[in-house]
């Protein structure tokens, strides 16, 4: 597995990584995120609901970002979603932060990363591949 993300993943990560470091790092965590804030008594569901407004922002920022990439057809036809991802440079950090902001409130600090790192950037080639493919195949006559 190990193996699998530091030659997958790595430019993502670092894509990524780079975006969040400078605002997450400087916070105070227990002013920001108090014990008896509402976020940590709302229902599961009603966490996910807020945080899906931020989830697809960052990925439908990200998929705008690669149809934008010189290459995108033929790294798209042969499966490298991952390599078009890379190439957007900090293009979404916006939105990636907002992410994780958001989350880290739902959910509480430091959850945000381990979201970002774990199901979303495993998640993220298959979702941009859904978001692009009909302008991709559009393209690709």
């Amino acid at each position: 597995m190990s193996t699998f993300i530091s030659t997958r993943w790595v430019p993502i990560a670092f894509l990524v990584m780079s975006s969040l470091w400078s605002a997450a790092d400087a916070r105070n965590t227990r002013q920001l995120y108090p014990l008896d804030s509402p976020s940590n008594t709302a229902t599961e569901q009603a966490k996910r609901q807020a945080v899906t407004a931020h989830t697809r922002l960052a990925t439908t920022c990200i998929s705008q970002a690669v149809l934008l990439h010189p290459l995108l057809v033929p790294l798209f036809r042969s499966g490298r979603i991952d390599q078009l991802i890379a190439g957007i440079g900090n293009a979404c950090a916006p939105e990636i932060r907002s992410l994780v902001d958001k989350y880290d409130e739902v959910y509480g600090p430091g959850r945000g990363r381990e979201f970002l790192f774990g199901a979303y950037l495993s998640d993220l080639p298959r979702a941009v591949a859904e978001q692009i493919k009909n302008e991709v195949l559009k393209r690709d006559y």
